[in-house]
């Protein structure tokens, strides 16, 4: 880096004590969604696997549906955890626009890379809204991943028809 890009802006405000100790908290709390996202989806994962592997070894199907459930509610957490994770982004993306000088800034990059440039264009465009009651309905309504959403929801259907089927076809018992 160049002593120009390392120097502060002139136009650029300087940032005060209580928004430099904001970033901080917002750095440590997108770290702390994200690990608990991942201990979540490995814990719920390993959870169904095992529903899975019970009702293959006993020939229950009910334990199918249990399997199905596990990801239902993994899906409901994950929505919770997104939609925090969502506000940290939004509130960095503030902090970042108002004092750095820097475009693409470290937030705004990770986030492309994280959550996708889609995901990050629906945070500026939020960021662009007056309202907060408008803010707060479109932050909301951002998600940042088709996949973390419709692919458990998938797999628990799948799941389902096959306890069903196994039950109804297979001749297994339900209990």
């Amino acid at each position: 880096m160049s002593e120009k890009e390392l120097a502060p802006s002139l136009n650029q405000p300087q940032m005060t004590e209580y928004h430099r100790l904001e970033i901080e908290e917002i750095f440590t709390g997108i770290r702390e969604v994200t690990n608990m996202r991942a201990q979540m989806f490995s814990f719920l994962g390993i959870a169904d696997l095992t529903a899975l592997g019970f009702a293959f070894g006993t020939r229950y199907s009910i334990l199918f549906l249990v399997a199905a459930v596990i990801l239902l509610i993994a899906v409901i957490a994950d929505t919770f955890l997104r939609r925090r994770e969502g506000v940290l982004y939004f509130r960095g993306l503030q902090l970042e626009r108002k004092y750095s000088s820097q475009e693409p800034s470290l937030l705004s990059t990770y986030i492309a890379v994280a959550a996708g440039e889609r995901f990050l264009a629906s945070l500026a465009a939020v960021t662009n809204l007056k309202d907060q009651r408008a803010r707060v309905q479109a932050l909301k309504r951002t998600r940042s991943s088709i996949f973390g959403f419709w692919l458990p929801i998938a797999i628990a259907f799948i799941e389902s028809i096959t306890g069903i089927l196994f039950w109804l076809q297979m001749g297994w018992s339900l209990f």
